[in-house]
């Protein structure tokens, strides 16, 4: 069972993932930051911050599935 903060985080994350794969990155970013109030360095939300933050200043393109392209190791 969870708690009820860990219920809200779960709550948080898929909005914030639902709001990522529709593209809503500045939305979505800040949803990611929400969720350090209760998870202090959480890779998980500082990893999707960088990646909503790269496709603001450079958007996907149409078609785009929530794929990512590993550009280097």
């Amino acid at each position: 069972s969870l708690s009820k903060e860990e219920a809200q985080v779960w709550r948080l994350h898929n909005t914030a993932m639902k709001l990522y794969f529709t593209k809503n990155f500045t939305e979505a970013s800040r949803i990611f930051r929400d969720i350090s109030n209760y998870i202090t360095d959480d890779y998980l939300s500082e990893n999707m911050i960088k990646r909503c933050s790269e496709y603001i200043k450079n958007p996907p393109p149409e078609d785009w599935d929530g794929t990512i392209t590993m550009t280097h190791k």
